[in-house]
C-alpha cells in the first residue's frame, strides 16, 4: 500500500474543504471504496474521475460516503456521529458549480439499513410556496456489520480491486492510501476481481463499476477463474452466510408463515436470479454457463409466429418476419435466454 497526503495542492479546494470538516469528527474511521477512489482519481489525474466536479459525482452518478472502522466504533452511538450541518460549510462545495446559493436550505433524514446507519443531507433552493429546487442529496453510510482492524485487513476482505482506496484522518492530517495495483486498473479501464468469497452483491458491483464508475472495458483477464468460480457459487446458491443473513430480518422469520431454512432458501434463489440478470446485461454469461441454471426458474414469454409478405424491393424475393402473437406461455428462464444468446 502507498499513501499520499491530501491537501490543496492535489485536490480542488472544495474537496478539501469537506474532508477538512470530517478530519475531527471522524478521526477513527476510514472513508473507503467509491468516494476515496473518487478522489484518488483527483489526486492522480486519472480520467474519469478528475473530469467529474463532486456534485456531478454525488447527485448524477448516485454517489454517496462509505465510512469503515474497527468494531468498537462501530458498536457506539450513530445518534454520537451525527451533529447539526450548518450550510455555510457546506457552501465550499457548491460555490464554484452554478451561482451563488444565497438562500440554500437542509433537510437531514437517519435511518438504519440492512448492514450501515445512514444519513441524508438534502440541500435545497425554496422554489416557490408549493416546492423546493433540491440542489444535491449527501448520503453518508457508516458500516456497522463489517468491521476490521486495520486497512490490509479491509483489502483483504473487498471484493474488487479497484475499490482498494482510502482516506485517513489520523494525526491531525487527511491521507489517501491506495494499492498501486487499484490505480493502475483504474488508469486501464479494467476491473479485478480481488477474491472470491461468495458474494451475491458482486454482480451488482461488476455492473455499476462497469456501466457508471469509468471501467467500460470490463473484467482484466486474470478474473476469469474467479469469476468462474462465482458462477459455480452462484449455480449451487452457495453463498456466504453473512451477505444471506443481512437480508433476512427477525421480523421476517417472525409473521413469515415459512420456516426460518425455507426464507433462507427462497433468498438464496432469489438472490441467484438477480445476480444472473445482471451478468446478462453485461453480456458476461455465455449459454453454456446459463445450462448450469436450467430448470431453476420459469418464466412467462410472449409467442411469436413468422409472417411471410412481398419484398417492396424485389417482385422476385418475400420478406420472412417474426411477429408478435397475443399468446403467452411458460418456459425455463435459462432455456429462454441460452435461445436469446445463441440468436445474436
Amino acid at each position: 500500500m502507498k499513501s499520499i497526503i491530501i491537501d490543496k495542492t492535489n485536490v480542488p479546494e472544495n474537496i478539501y474543504y469537506l474532508l477538512e470538516s470530517y478530519k475531527e469528527k471522524y478521526y477513527d474511521w476510514v472513508i473507503s471504496g467509491g468516494f476515496a477512489r473518487f478522489v484518488g482519481h483527483k489526486v492522480f489525474n486519472i480520467k474519469w474521475g478528475s473530469e467529474l466536479h463532486i456534485v456531478e459525482y454525488l447527485k448524477n452518478y448516485g454517489g454517496d460516503i462509505d465510512f469503515f472502522s474497527t468494531s468498537s466504533v462501530c458498536n457506539s452511538t450513530f445518534a454520537s456521529l451525527e451533529t447539526e450541518y450548518t450550510i455555510s460549510s457546506f457552501l465550499d462545495i457548491l460555490h464554484d458549480y452554478h451561482k451563488p446559493y444565497n438562500n440554500l436550505k437542509a433537510d437531514i433524514v437517519t435511518f438504519g439499513s440492512a448492514f450501515a446507519d445512514n444519513s441524508s443531507v438534502s440541500f435545497y433552493m425554496p422554489k416557490n410556496k408549493y416546492g423546493k429546487l433540491v440542489c444535491l442529496n449527501l448520503r453518508k453510510q457508516f458500516i456497522t456489520k463489517f468491521s476490521y482492524n486495520n486497512i490490509n485487513e479491509m483489502c483483504d476482505n473487498f471484493d474488487i480491486t479497484n475499490a482498494q482506496w482510502f482516506i485517513t484522518f489520523s494525526n491531525n492530517k487527511i491521507e489517501l492510501i491506495y494499492s498501486e495495483e487499484a490505480k493502475r486498473l483504474d488508469q486501464l479501464e479494467l476491473i479485478d476481481i480481488n477474491k472470491d468469497i461468495a458474494n451475491p452483491f458482486l454482480a451488482s458491483r461488476i455492473n455499476k463499476y462497469i456501466t457508471n464508475r469509468g471501467l467500460s472495458k470490463g473484467l482484466n483477464s486474470d478474473s476469469k477463474d474467479t469469476f468462474n468460480h462465482f458462477l459455480i457459487s452462484a449455480a449451487t446458491d452457495a453463498w456466504k452466510e453473512d451477505f444471506v443473513n443481512l437480508m433476512i430480518s427477525e421480523d421476517l422469520v417472525r409473521f413469515s408463515t415459512r420456516t426460518k431454512e425455507e426464507i433462507i432458501d427462497r433468498t438464496k434463489s432469489s438472490m441467484t436470479f438477480e445476480v444472473l440478470n445482471q451478468l446478462l446485461k453485461l453480456k458476461l454469461v455465455s449459454a453454456k454457463d446459463l445450462s448450469l441454471f436450467i430448470g431453476r426458474w420459469k418464466t412467462v414469454v410472449r409467442e411469436t409466429k413468422g409472417v411471410v409478405y412481398p419484398n417492396p424491393t424485389s417482385y422476385k424475393s418475400y420478406i420472412l418476419d417474426n411477429i408478435y402473437s397475443n399468446e403467452y406461455r411458460e418456459t425455463d428462464w435459462a432455456s429462454h435466454n441460452i435461445s436469446l444468446l445463441e440468436q445474436e
